[in-house]
């Protein structure tokens, strides 16, 4: 089965099989159908911000993406370049800080 391809704010992205059958296994079983397709929507939404988070930081600092893919063990990031260690620690909280930037606004919609 070939992955799922598509491109995400020009980069190539991919969903994988195992990606897929886990988002089928919650589906099915899940109790509350409604809540579990929020669920794996949620989840899908938020690996993808992630992992274009890291994607854009790769592209600011001059290297180049190949693709993002989402697998069974959340996502990556496939580039080339040999990052200095600021560029790195720069690219590696882009991820963690793209959720963030997500999900701030329903923070402090919530409180």
């Amino acid at each position: 089965m070939k992955p799922i391809t598509f491109q995400m704010l020009g980069y190539k992205t991919e969903i994988q099989q195992g990606f897929l059958i886990l988002a089928l296994f919650y589906l099915l079983s899940g109790s509350n159908i409604g809540n579990t397709l929020v669920f794996v929507g949620v989840v899908f939404v938020s690996i993808i911000v992630h992992e274009v988070g890291h994607a854009l930081a790769i592209s600011k600092r001059g290297f180049r993406v190949n693709r993002i893919a989402l697998h069974a063990f959340g996502g990556d990031v496939s580039w080339h370049g040999r990052p200095k260690p600021k560029d790195q620690l720069l690219i590696s909280i882009a991820g963690p800080g793209a959720g963030l930037l997500l999900g701030l606004p329903f923070l402090i919609v919530s409180l």
